[in-house]
C-alpha cells in the first residue's frame, strides 16, 4: 500500500476534525487511520470518525501518555 503524510498546522487552519481530514485526503471508507498527539484529541477524532461509518479497526492509535 501507500502511506501518504499531511502535516497540519492548527495555529493557522483551526480545529483538526475528521471532516477536514477527509477534505484533504478523499474518501476514507476502507483506509486506515493512525492518529498521534493528545488523548482528548484522539478520542475526540476517533468518535467522529465512527460516526463517520469508519471501523474502529482502522483507526490506530500511538499514545505517549505517562502514567504518575
Amino acid at each position: 500500500g501507500r502511506i501518504s503524510v499531511t502535516h497540519y498546522h492548527s495555529a493557522e487552519s483551526g480545529v483538526i476534525s475528521a471532516r477536514r481530514i477527509g477534505a484533504i485526503v478523499g474518501d476514507m471508507r476502507g483506509h486506515r487511520v493512525f492518529l498521534c498527539g493528545p488523548s482528548g484529541m484522539m478520542e475526540v477524532l476517533a468518535d467522529q470518525y465512527t460516526a463517520m461509518h469508519m471501523r474502529r479497526s482502522n483507526i490506530v492509535y500511538e499514545d505517549f501518555s505517562f502514567l504518575t
